[in-house]
């Protein structure tokens, strides 16, 4: 490589590991060089993909094939990463996933509650124990308790993901729940909305929130959510709809009628809004 530091993790592999196929991430390597000058020397990275911890994790190693994704991608290398930066090196202790959490501090001693914080938020459970249990509860729960659904949600830090998984299961659960179990629907979904972003409308998680609130009789939180949707997607008929019927509840019949007027210009075959169109006219 023609440069000291990648020349000696090179020869390192070559002195230590006698069967392995090895990548250089040297394109991540200068990067964060790069980071780390502009930062006077005073670094601190966390990063998480699937990849290898250490060397002895190479031993043994073939590259495989690229995984196609858009670009391409394959195995990272923390070990030469960690290697590199110098300082200190921290990697989880999950041994059954390929998804791989390293943190790297440049100095020694620069962040005292480093390793402390790792080992709480990363090493005990963390990222990767996470991904794993979702990727278990996604594929072997077809009907799950609400209590489990809130259980997992808290878990995951409220992932908009989680919600939209199973938002269809807490929307027919709420009349049947008990008190408890609403109100802690309802402030989970509050943390969820909180972590949210704009997506597409077949997967748009503030429509899917909008009506669950609407379930739990917060018509003032629904009709936010759906005054968000129509505001970027104004073709949605059933949005305007169910913004007309949170106006509705809430007493504002002018408003009602226009929303519900907009529906039926919309989608003329929408009944339901048609009815209640004719129902806030009276």
């Amino acid at each position: 490589y023609d440069d000291p530091s990648l020349d000696s993790l090179l020869a390192r592999y070559v002195d230590t590991l006698e069967h392995a196929e090895v990548l250089i991430p040297v394109g991540a390597i200068r990067a964060l060089r790069f980071l780390r000058s502009l930062a006077g020397g005073r670094l601190c990275v966390v990063a998480g993909d699937k990849g290898f911890r250490g060397a002895k994790d190479l031993e043994g190693r073939r590259l495989g094939g690229l995984v196609k994704n858009g670009g391409f991608s394959f195995m990272a290398n923390f070990d030469a990463i960690g290697s590199d930066l110098g300082g200190v090196s921290l990697t989880h202790d999950n041994r059954y996933s390929r998804f791989t959490v390293a943190s790297f501090s440049t100095v020694d001693g620069l962040f005292p509650r480093f390793r402390g914080a790792f080992r709480e938020y990363i090493n005990e459970f963390g990222p990767a124990e996470y991904h794993r249990l979702f990727k278990l509860a996604r594929a072997s729960w077809q009907d799950p308790p609400v209590p489990m659904i809130l259980l997992v949600l808290r878990l995951s830090g409220f992932d908009p993901t989680v919600f939209s998984l199973w938002s269809d299961r807490i929307l027919n659960a709420v009349g049947s729940v008990s008190g408890a179990i609403r109100n802690d629907i309802g402030l989970c979904l509050d943390q969820v909305l909180a972590r949210t972003y704009a997506v597409s409308p077949k997967e748009d998680i503030r429509f899917s929130a909008g009506r669950v609130y609407y379930r739990l009789g917060r018509y003032s939180d629904a009709g936010a959510q759906f005054s968000r949707v129509v505001a970027d997607t104004p073709e949605r008929s059933v949005a305007w709809y169910n913004l007309g019927l949170c106006d509705e509840h809430l007493g504002r019949r002018r408003e009602a009628h226009d929303h519900f007027q907009r529906a039926t210009q919309l989608d003329p075959s929408h009944a339901q809004a048609r009815a209640a169109l004719e129902r806030v006219s009276v």
